[in-house]
């Protein structure tokens, strides 16, 4: 029983209401990036880009956080942030 607890994955802490807001104001700062579809436009946005909003928001988080997020944890936490402020990232 032991040895089939210690090999479960353990969950991550929850995100405080700090990180919450950081998540959010990052997310309202780069809406625009977030939100813009993949173009060859006159301003295109790669993937790059918005990968590196999504760094700049995670380094913020983790400077105040209490637990090491990663770009993912941070991307996953996006959905109910964003409901509560009526945007949509889906």
């Amino acid at each position: 029983m032991a040895e089939t607890l210690s090999l479960r994955k353990k969950r991550p802490v929850n995100f405080s209401h700090e990180e919450t807001a950081l998540i959010r104001e990052g997310v309202m700062k780069f809406d625009k990036v977030l939100t813009k579809k993949f173009s060859s436009g006159s301003t295109p946005v790669t993937k790059k880009i918005q990968d590196g909003a999504w760094a700049v928001i995670t380094e913020k988080v983790n400077s105040v956080g209490r637990a090491c997020r990663t770009i993912d944890d941070v991307k996953g936490m996006r959905t109910p942030t964003l409901i509560f402020f009526g945007h949509s990232l889906i």
